[in-house]
C-alpha cells in the first residue's frame, strides 16, 4: 500500500493514541506476545492499584497499546524519511473526552476523584484527529494533543519526531520518541504478524 500511496502524491497514515500512553514508562515485549490467561495482570485490580503498585491489569495493558500506537507512528516516520517518501506518519490523541470508555469496573478510586479532572466533549476530543488528518501544517512525525493536557485546542507535542517541552515538566512522549522503543515496537509487530514491513 505504500507504493500505491506514493503514486497518488501526498498521503497520510494517522494513528490514534491516548494520554494513557503516559501511564506506562515504556513498552514491554511481553504485551506483544501470546500468553496464558491472567499472566498480564488479569482483570480484578483497580486502576489506581495498577498504576501505583506497578502491577499489570486492564489499564496498564491499555496504556501499552496506546504507547505502541504513538511509538509505531514515530518509527514509521523515520523509516519513511530514510526512503525519501512523501507519505506522512502523523499521530493524535483526544485528551480527556466525555466518552463511555471510563464506565468500567476497573476505575475504582479514580472514578471518585474524576470530578477534579478537566474534561472536554467527545466532539472537541476529535479535533486533534482532524488536525492530523487534514491540517496543511501537519508534517510527518508530528503528534497532536490538547493544549492543556486533557482539554484545549490541539497543539503539536511532538514535531518531526522530536518531543516538545509542552504540558508536563520536560514535555510528554519520552518513550514515544525513544529509538530503542521504535526498534522494539517495529520488530514486535513484524513478529506478531509474521511479515516484514517494507517501507
Amino acid at each position: 500500500h505504500f507504493s500505491r500511496a506514493e503514486k497518488k502524491g501526498e498521503a497520510r497514515i494517522v494513528s490514534h493514541s491516548s494520554g494513557a500512553r503516559e501511564m506506562v514508562k515504556g513498552l514491554e515485549a511481553k504485551y506483544f506476545e501470546k500468553c496464558d490467561e491472567g499472566t498480564l495482570g488479569g482483570n480484578g485490580i483497580s486502576m489506581c492499584c495498577q498504576l501505583a503498585l506497578g502491577r499489570g491489569g486492564p489499564w496498564v495493558r491499555y496504556g501499552q497499546t496506546k504507547l505502541a500506537n504513538s511509538t509505531f507512528t514515530m518509527a514509521l516516520h523515520h523509516k519513511l524519511a530514510e526512503s525519501n517518501s512523501n507519505i506522512k506518519a502523523v499521530g493524535c490523541e483526544p485528551g480527556y473526552s466525555m466518552t463511555p470508555l471510563l464506565n468500567t469496573k476497573h476505575i475504582g478510586l479514580f472514578k471518585t476523584l474524576d470530578f477534579m479532572i478537566p474534561k472536554q466533549s467527545a466532539s472537541d476530543g476529535c479535533l486533534s484527529a482532524a488536525m492530523a488528518c487534514f491540517s496543511p501544517d501537519a508534517n510527518s512525525g508530528d503528534l497532536y494533543a490538547p493544549e492543556k493536557g486533557t482539554t484545549g485546542s490541539p497543539i503539536k507535542v511532538v514535531v518531526g519526531g522530536e518531543r516538545q517541552k509542552t504540558g508536563m515538566i520536560g514535555g510528554t512522549d519520552k518513550a514515544t520518541c525513544d529509538p530503542e522503543q521504535h526498534k522494539l515496537v517495529w520488530e514486535a509487530c513484524e513478529k506478531a504478524l509474521g511479515i516484514e514491513f517494507v517501507v
